[in-house]
């Protein structure tokens, strides 16, 4: 996998037990008499003797904002040490999907030009890494019905989780070709946990490995306020809950000495609540299902090819390439920035990840693209490189010569795809004149382009 290099920034919010949020309207006294049966409200008897009133479902009101009384304010938050809570001797799973989200939405990171695809797996690595090193024991699960709302986040969130995952598991056929222990069972699970019929992979790992808790969000980091991705994710927390499973949360890891902080999500104490989910899951499945069932693209035209000397990170850059220039997309210069990549991917090679944290610069970028004609399509067709590494990484045929490409004792650098700011220099400084390139670079450059 990818050393570690230095320390990244992790969020770092101590956040105090809140209290019960507000349940809804509890004076039965301010309800209308000339109210309909929509707006009916409901009076549950608590054990202690109280009354809990819960409002019914009213059509003419949007159903997130519905939820967020009804349901998500339900849920309350206490911050735990979870291996000490939980016991570090019990397993759990990680949600690699909200993992990926809460990567992809480090303030440190720069999407604005292209992205950063190794610093994400480094901020990822790291975490986990520390995760074990505190004698955690857990796997990592994805979904692969999550696809579509994935691309409602856009090209780069879509194809770095689609390299994270590619990572993940070549880092695995990595350790197996070195005769070393599994690092990570990661686990793609076909279908959603939402998906009537196609839970049976998810159901099936509940029941095998038994977890002790989810670590996942309430709602991916990132995600849109009210937006698709938002309303299934922040539901998936009320699922677990269903299922009798403890929650806790990605966004609030902090880990400092021994200690693995976050919030621990308290399932609501009433069992009408989970009703009222379960009514409202299907009100949102619904209202979303055209997200939900969005067709994938068209599978990669592209196949991998094995080629000597080529590793799975430079084989999957040649397929991205030629699947990006088969498109007719990326402008007049797609060619020179399709030779330029070449060039980032070499010089990439040499360069570790300390060396390319550049400054932020995002208003000389802007100022060099406005003067250049080269430097102003590069973003562009990094756009088109982003959807087509995403396009050759999910077509299953594509799998085996990836793995291919690994070599005993060697490296898993897939992950390292794209570096916006390093491509944005390149670009800048060949718009000046003819790059001055140590040999090995030019000749590594120049066996991807042939």
């Amino acid at each position: 996998g990818i050393g570690r290099m230095g320390d990244t920034e992790m969020k770092d919010k101590e956040e105090a037990e809140k209290p019960a949020l507000s349940r809804g309207n509890s004076d039965a006294s301010d309800a209308s008499d000339e109210e309909d049966d929509e707006g009916m409200e409901m009076v549950l008897s608590t054990e202690g003797g109280a009354t809990l009133t819960l409002p019914e479902w009213n059509k003419e009101e949007p159903i997130e904002a519905q939820m967020v009384s009804l349901c998500y304010d339900q849920v309350r938050t206490q911050t735990c040490d979870f291996l000490n809570e939980f016991g570090a001797a019990e397993q759990f799973l990680i949600d690699g999907e909200s993992f990926a989200a809460w990567a992809l939405s480090n303030a440190l990171l720069d999407s604005s030009n292209g992205g950063q695809t190794l610093h994400i797996a480094h901020i990822i690595e790291t975490a986990l890494h520390a995760l074990r090193e505190r004698g955690a024991m857990f796997d990592i699960f994805f979904f692969e019905g999550y696809a579509p709302l994935w691309r409602h986040q856009g090209d780069l969130w879509c194809m770095t989780r689609e390299l994270l995952i590619k990572h993940l598991s070549l880092t695995a056929a990595q350790a197996k070709l070195d005769g070393k222990p599994l690092p990570i069972r990661t686990h793609m699970l076909p279908g959603g946990w939402w998906m009537d019929g196609h839970t049976g992979a998810w159901d099936t790992l509940l029941e095998t490995f038994g977890p002790a808790f989810i670590m996942t969000d309430y709602g991916w980091c990132g995600s849109v306020e009210g937006s698709a991705s938002q309303a299934i994710t922040r539901a998936f927390v009320h699922h677990c809950h269903a299922r009798g499973l403890n929650v806790v949360t990605v966004a609030d890891l902090n880990m400092d000495g021994s200690h693995c902080m976050s919030g621990n999500l308290m399932p609501p104490d009433e069992p009408l609540v989970r009703t009222r989910f379960a009514e409202a899951l299907r009100m949102l499945l619904d209202k979303h299902a055209s997200t939900l069932s969005a067709q994938e693209n068209a599978p990669s035209n592209v196949q991998i090819e094995p080629s000597p000397g080529l590793d799975a990170r430079e084989l999957l850059v040649v397929a991205g390439l030629r699947k990006a220039l088969s498109s007719g997309g990326g402008g007049k210069n797609a060619q020179d920035l399709a030779a330029l990549f070449c060039v980032c991917t070499a010089v990439s090679n040499k360069v570790p990840l300390t060396h390319r944290a550049f400054p932020s610069c995002t208003e000389a970028f802007a100022a060099w693209r406005a003067a250049s004609d080269l430097a102003r399509e590069g973003l562009s067709f990094l756009g088109l490189l982003q959807r087509s590494f995403t396009a050759v990484l999910r077509a299953p045929s594509n799998a085996a010569p990836l793995e291919g490409g690994l070599a005993k004792g060697s490296p898993v650098r897939v992950a390292d795809m794209i570096d916006g700011r390093l491509f944005a220099v390149l670009t800048v400084k060949a718009s000046a004149g003819a790059l001055d390139l140590p040999a090995d670079v030019q000749a590594s450059a120049k066996r991807l382009a042939d």
